[in-house]
């Protein structure tokens, strides 16, 4: 059984102390001086008010004081007035490029605890790959970044930290890495399953980490730090304009890499022709005055091949510096979005802040696999 604590703290300071014990102790309650929390809760925990420490129910029960500014005052207000002269401090050390979590608990093991994430693909793999990133980064690891096959292969090109200037990371040492490829320490992704938190550390993880579940424990962090610089683009900021005025729906179809031989047997023959027309009836029969804009790194291909009615075609034509990423960052602002099996579509879709949007994806992502949890549950799978 899990030993029980209680954590001084409600703030953002008490839910990465949070994120970081709840592994390895039952957190049974947050405590915090503002009365505002009171009645309300944190990822399912209650928040009380300090007396509740005069309770027989709370004696002896660990207290992690979780506050940067204050926490001097909550070890005398605990001295003083409930007589409390053990607690522990949570820190948080900010390095140059990485979050570690430092405190005086010596039994977590999490803390010397390190991986190595491969990086491989393109935009859309590398924010998965990075979301999951951070999501062990958040539970205490310490998390390098493998970007070897960029260096290594010239068909993709790593630019994830030059379109999202917030996203940072600590590339790992490769002579380290080559001893533990040397080693056979690399952990391959089960795409079926959640990465089991209790396995070895010190090795490498390779995949692509497309599960949804990743991304939604750190939505709100996810979504600052995939922020689009459009502020010199004038013709990107006239474009979002418009787009938030309309009742938009944005419409991707992959083409390009996914015609070629090798990828027709994985991701071909599942958004069809009847996919989309029944995606954009979805629509049609559930949002007034729909606009439909069709995204694709082939538009000439959709023309000939895909013959729909009332939509506009973004080309890329239409900007004089377009760079790929404008794609994505359209998608999110318009209103709903019907997505390809394509992680660059997800984003747009997953990013699109829209309380109200309705998101359609396949019901099936590639032919060889299911990929039951790609997609959050609230999107639609035809």
């Amino acid at each position: 059984m899990k030993r029980q604590i209680l954590i001084f703290g409600a703030g953002n300071y008490g839910k990465h102390a949070f994120l970081y014990y709840s592994t390895i102790y039952n957190i049974i309650g947050f405590i915090d001086n503002n009365s505002k929390f009171i009645g309300k809760n944190i990822f399912g925990v209650p928040i009380f008010l300090p007396d509740v420490l005069k309770s027989q129910v709370y004696k002896n029960i660990p207290i992690i004081v979780a506050n940067r500014t204050h926490y001097k005052d909550i070890q005398e207000q605990l001295y003083n007035d409930y007589g409390i002269s053990e607690v522990i401090l949570f820190q948080i050390k900010v390095d140059e490029r990485f979050l570690r979590f430092e405190d005086r608990f010596k039994v977590n093991k999490n803390l010397n605890q390190s991986f190595i994430v491969e990086y491989k693909g393109g935009l859309g793999n590398q924010m998965f790959q990075y979301a999951f990133h951070r999501w062990l980064e958040k539970r205490g690891f310490i998390v390098e970044t493998d970007l070897s096959a960029y260096h290594l292969l010239r068909s993709r090109t790593f630019f994830l930290n030059k379109i999202f200037k917030r996203v940072r990371f600590k590339e790992c040492n490769y002579l380290h890495l080559e001893r533990l490829k040397e080693e056979n320490k690399i952990s391959y992704e089960n795409e079926d399953k959640r990465f089991n938190l209790q396995q070895s550390s010190n090795i490498i993880l390779s995949g692509y980490w497309q599960h949804f579940f990743y991304s939604d424990e750190i939505k709100n962090e996810l979504r600052e730090l995939y922020s689009f610089d459009i502020q010199q683009e004038k013709e990107l900021i006239n474009m979002a304009e418009r787009l938030s005025k309309e009742n938009s729906v944005s419409v991707h179809i992959r083409c390009g890499d996914y015609l070629q031989k090798e990828n027709v047997l994985l991701f071909g023959g599942i958004c069809t022709y009847e996919y989309y027309q029944s995606a954009i009836q979805y629509i049609k029969d559930r949002v007034k005055s729909p606009r439909f804009y069709v995204f694709c790194n082939d538009i000439n291909w959709v023309e000939e091949h895909m013959k729909m009615e009332n939509i506009i075609y973004i080309d890329k034509n239409k900007f004089e510096n377009y760079v790929d990423w404008y794609d994505m960052f359209l998608m999110t602002q318009c209103k709903h979005n019907i997505i390809a099996n394509s992680s660059f579509s997800w984003w747009g879709a997953w990013l699109n802040q829209n309380s109200s949007k309705i998101v359609i994806a396949p019901k099936k992502w590639r032919n060889d696999k299911e990929l039951e949890y790609i997609c959050p549950q609230e999107w639609v799978r035809l």
